[in-house]
């Protein structure tokens, strides 16, 4: 905080700077009457102004990157950038030092990652391989080991798509190939209507041609009730005869405020950064677990790689989880690239 009060006072120190040594006196000097030089040194001035403005805000949305760690004094030397996945012991350990008390007291540090300024350009590329926006298919992608004999198709919205650095990541490791079939904005809930019906029939149509081994579900269903939970069970029963196996990814909290608002809001701590899962959600979590499990398919539990003690943290060492309100970011999906494999390879063996 002391830093950005610096900044601000230094833009506006060369602001009167600007108007006190070069601005007043062209204005009164008498050899300056004629308006032509006053008004081609006047840009000079406000652009010196607007320089400093622009350089405070940078300051102030980008506050420095750090190296992804879990840990809360990371060590130093450690690499600029490097994301190493971790196991769930250490990540366990990490949330659980990020909700204590005297953790959650702490002012916002300044160096996190993905930094601040970059935060809501943190999407996975995928490019083509995401239907755009008013159609109803897209490019078939293959990604992972391209070499592999076994295909897994990974169906879903965004939520799939902000989960792509770790299933890519499990597709490498276990030797598969993998498909994502995604269309942004196509939640469960909405699936049976208008062009994401259509998209979804397109993507039925993907999954008995592909003919893969398992199609892993991973979809923005945790906020929207029981409409959600029977969405999903609708799409258990779809799949169910058109591949060998079928998992569910369970769909991390939705936070009420977004992450960079609360993140920048005056005196703003981790602690009040952090959030609870609400009872609706943890109602769904519980009922979409129990479809699955009629419908024997696979469920990979991500709970608890987001929350300890009934809390959820926004910032877990020096990784910023979110993006916004729903979406976790790259930063974070790569360093869950373990656990996520670990658990895949359950709920996709059989």
């Amino acid at each position: 905080m002391a830093r950005r009060r610096i900044v601000v006072a230094g833009a506006f120190a060369l602001s009167y700077v600007t108007y006190r040594v070069y601005e007043n006196p062209l204005r009164r000097a008498r050899r300056l009457r004629r308006r032509r030089p006053a008004l081609a040194l006047w840009p000079v001035s406000v652009s010196a102004v607007v320089l400093a403005a622009a350089l405070g805000t940078a300051s102030l949305v980008t506050p420095g990157a750090a190296a992804p760690s879990l840990d809360i004094n990371p060590a130093p030397g450690h690499a600029a950038g490097e994301t190493r996945p971790v196991d769930r012991k250490s990540l366990r350990e990490a949330l659980l030092e990020s909700v204590a008390p005297a953790r959650l007291r702490q002012p916002v540090p300044n160096g996190l990652a993905p930094p601040l300024g970059e935060l809501l350009h943190d999407p996975y590329p995928l490019g083509s391989c995401v239907s755009p926006a008013g159609t109803a298919s897209s490019a078939v992608c293959e990604l992972g080991d391209t070499t592999a004999r076994r295909r897994l198709v990974v169906l879903g919205d965004s939520h799939a798509a902000m989960w792509m650095p770790a299933f890519v990541r499990f597709a490498v490791r276990y030797h598969w190939r993998l498909v994502p079939l995604i269309k942004t904005g196509c939640v469960p809930s909405v699936m049976r209507t208008g062009n994401c019906a259509t998209w979804y029939g397109w993507a039925l149509g993907q999954v008995r041609r592909l003919h893969p081994r398992a199609v892993v579900l991973s979809q923005y269903w945790s906020a929207w009730g029981q409409g959600g939970v029977a969405a999903v069970a609708r799409e258990l029963r779809d799949l169910a005869p058109l591949a060998h196996r079928v998992a569910v990814v369970e769909d991390p909290p939705a936070r009420s405020r977004a992450a960079l608002d609360c993140l920048l809001a005056p005196g703003a701590t981790l602690g009040s950064c952090a959030f609870g899962v609400t009872p609706d959600e943890a109602a769904a979590y519980s009922a979409v677990r129990s479809e699955a499990l009629a419908a024997r398919a696979g469920y990979v539990g991500t709970l608890p790689w987001f929350c300890a003690r009934a809390l959820c943290p926004t910032v877990v060492g020096t990784i910023i989880t979110y993006r916004d309100k729903t979406h976790i970011t790259v930063t974070y999906a790569r360093l869950l690239a373990r656990p996520l494999a670990d658990e895949l390879a359950v709920a996709t063996r059989g």
